[in-house]
């Protein structure tokens, strides 16, 4: 049951789905921060798959806004992790 009006999902949507941009900015810089910093330190690197999870778009019961969410909360969630 959604208890949540629908024109305010409809006004947060944008906002939400904007955080793409910065998202992705910050995953290029702690990439390349990793990519450097790391092997002068002798770190090893660490594996994205253990942080970004891309498995729930596949319920069969989701719509394609609904899967393309579950991407971006996956991507989203995983790389703040």
């Amino acid at each position: 049951m959604n208890l949540i009006p629908q024109g305010t999902i409809l006004v947060a949507t944008p906002f939400i789905y904007a955080m793409i941009i910065p998202l992705l900015v910050f995953d290029l810089c702690v990439e390349l921060y990793q990519r450097v910093v790391f092997p002068l330190l002798g770190l090893p690197l660490l594996s994205r798959q253990e942080y970004i999870r891309q498995d729930r778009h596949r319920l069969p019961y989701l719509n394609p806004f609904q899967k393309a969410g579950c991407l971006y909360c996956g991507y989203a969630n995983g790389l703040l992790q």
